[in-house]
């Protein structure tokens, strides 16, 4: 992950798409095949728990084809640390069958 370069949505449903204003511009998160898990404990600690699920993606011919969302489903305000939970969304292709 390219913490220089990150690039943070924040974002919440609509029924239309909203005009672009300033820095900020509507973004819609594509259709299509999505890998979805929870992860439970610290922010801090996360990176070991997505390299596993990227593990798991490409053991099963699955490659990241697009953006990954997080949905905080707590805060460090209600909860200790440990009891934080992050859903997370990540878009998801099937590798070609010469790729894999």
């Amino acid at each position: 992950m390219d913490l220089e370069h990150l690039d943070v949505e924040v974002g919440f449903p609509v029924d239309k798409l909203l005009a672009a204003s300033g820095d900020m511009v509507p973004v819609i998160i594509p259709s299509g095949l999505k890998a979805v898990c929870l992860y439970k404990g610290p922010y801090s600690d996360m990176e070991p728990f997505y390299n596993e699920v990227f593990k798991w993606l490409e053991e099963r011919g699955y490659q990241l084809n697009g953006a990954a969302y997080e949905y905080y489903l707590n805060s460090p305000d209600e909860v200790d640390i440990s009891e934080l939970l992050t859903r997370i969304v990540l878009c998801v292709g099937q590798k070609a069958k010469g790729d894999q």
